[in-house]
């Protein structure tokens, strides 16, 4: 833009009158202090050696050390469904969508060739049961009723260990139908809830405690179902006496929660069903080793008679033969059905009633209805600092950065996985409580916690660097800087480091040169 002719002579008389200013004494005077000013300042800056420097100080805080990842939920727990035996399907019992119990039958396919074969064998063992009755001298007598008393005695095990565990264990823990339930928070005394503050620890030896127990009582319960014999007799009593014991010592260790509780008045009616659950379970577990001390004293007198019983025993295995073929064929007759895994929910039915289909083609799909886990992948930069039940804080994207949830590592693949060429570890991550607000597909936003410290020294992590091997920080003592060796520890996410020694609280440090 051109200035006007008006406009040019403005600017022309407005510098002029600068100039003039200039030559008064007015502006000669103005043009000594400012370079008064300039010589004052440069003296004073150039003296003092802390002028170039950013400062700060020693203080006390807490520093957390973590790993942060992004992952994605999703249920602990999803399969296809096959059948083992191919055919024509003859009932489905079940819909999509419907939510469904553990060993709860979904689809059937016919299976009456099973079924006459099934009969045929029940019959054939009947016929050599009866023949070993008419068998038996007086010894084998005694070692048949003993054997039937150990029989009976593991069956009430496992009775006395089912009824304890649902009537005094199982209020201490949730979502029970799940594969891994969690210790409840609070326990109902007298008619009242009481809150229980236990560590996570503990928390995660009760429940691992819990599910091995369940899996042993499934186990000694799969032995009952099919037939108890002299074939797996010890091993059913060993499964026996490993329910029992851990039912006591589950008992013991909520016991020992319990006694943590500072009122304990409070929680004097469910203290005194633990106890008495507990001493019912001791006297089971003594009345099994008398039993099983009578069947082996019987066992060995037995052994000492002549060739009548060894016909006897000939016999015997005719029958666990003929058995061996009824559960043989029972084998076949479930491969003809689909069962549900776990409780879940049916996300997906493939064939219709009266349509034929093949072994281990997939028909249905189930997924898990509350338990969920985070499948993320860690550098391998990263992975060497995380372990198995590291704690972890979770945000879902669906909901605020104030919706923290809590999880632990569960898992670590040993094997990489490649992510756009770059080296990762799948790491499971379980939550802790379950909630409603988890749902399949979130994306979660993961802190694994390494390592934390409270009411610790700290400094900014860009004060401390490193000098002929050794860790620095340089302190301001008076108008001079000092270079002081110091012991870090845990460095935090928020950019600050702990101090092991080397510096005290309150001490002038140097963050960074600005020179």
């Amino acid at each position: 833009m051109k200035l006007s002719s008006k406009g040019l002579k403005k600017l022309i008389n407005s510098s002029a009158k600068k100039i003039n200013f200039f030559k008064t004494s007015k502006g000669v005077l103005t043009l000594v202090g400012v370079a008064i000013l300039g010589i004052v300042a440069f003296n004073y800056f150039s003296k003092n050696p802390l002028m170039g420097y950013t400062t700060g100080y020693v203080e006390r805080g807490d520093v957390v050390s973590l790993v942060d990842v992004t992952g994605k939920i999703k249920p602990t727990e999803q399969v296809d469904l096959s059948v083992e035996r191919g055919g024509r399907v003859n009932n489905i019992y079940v819909s999509v969508g419907e939510e469904v119990g553990r060993g709860e039958t979904l689809l059937s396919l016919s299976n009456g060739d099973l079924s006459a074969d099934y009969n045929e064998a029940l019959a054939n063992l009947e016929i050599e049961k009866l023949k070993l009755l008419e068998a038996p001298s007086t010894s084998e007598a005694d070692l048949e009723n003993s054997l039937n008393d150990l029989i009976d005695e593991i069956e009430e095990v496992y009775t006395s260990v089912d009824s304890e565990v649902s009537s005094t264990i199982d209020q201490f823990f949730d979502d029970l139908d799940s594969k891994y339930p969690t210790f409840r928070h609070a326990v109902i005394s007298g008619g009242q809830s009481y809150n229980i503050t236990v560590d996570i620890e503990t928390r995660l030896d009760l429940k691992w405690m819990f599910i091995d127990l369940r899996e042993s009582i499934d186990s000694l319960d799969s032995y009952i179902s099919s037939g108890i014999d002299q074939d797996n007799l010890d091993q059913v009593i060993s499964e026996a006496k490993t329910a029992l014991n851990q039912s006591i010592n589950l008992l013991v260790s909520i016991d020992t929660v319990l006694s943590e509780y500072n009122e304990q008045h409070l929680l004097t009616s469910i203290k005194s069903s633990v106890s008495t659950a507990r001493n019912s379970l001791t006297t089971s577990l003594n009345s099994l080793r008398s039993v099983e001390r009578t069947y082996r004293q019987a066992e060995t007198e037995s052994l000492s008679q002549g060739n009548d019983y060894q016909d006897v025993l000939l016999q015997q295995q005719r029958v666990n033969s003929a058995q061996a073929r009824v559960n043989a064929i029972l084998a076949e007759i479930e491969k003809t059905r689909i069962r549900a895994p776990f409780s879940g929910i049916v996300t997906k039915i493939d064939p219709k009633v009266g349509e034929t289909v093949s072994s281990n083609t997939p028909l249905l799909s189930m997924m898990s209805v509350s338990d969920f886990e985070i499948e993320t992948f860690v550098t391998e930069a990263d992975i060497s600092m995380i372990g198995l039940d590291n704690v972890a804080e979770v945000t879902l994207d669906a909901y605020t950065s104030e919706d923290i949830f809590e999880a632990t590592v569960i898992f670590i693949d040993p094997a990489e996985t490649l992510i756009e060429g770059v080296s990762t570890y799948k790491t499971l991550l379980g939550f802790v409580d379950p909630d409603d607000r988890i749902k399949s597909g979130m994306t979660a936003n993961v802190d694994i916690i390494i390592d934390s410290a409270e009411d610790v020294l700290i400094v900014p992590t860009r004060s401390v660097i490193e000098k002929d091997g050794k860790m620095i920080v340089r302190k301001i003592v008076g108008e001079n800087i000092e270079e002081v060796e110091v012991e870090v520890g845990i460095e935090g996410v928020s950019g600050d480091v702990e101090i092991k020694s080397g510096l005290s609280e309150g001490e002038t440090i140097v963050i960074f040169s600005r020179n």
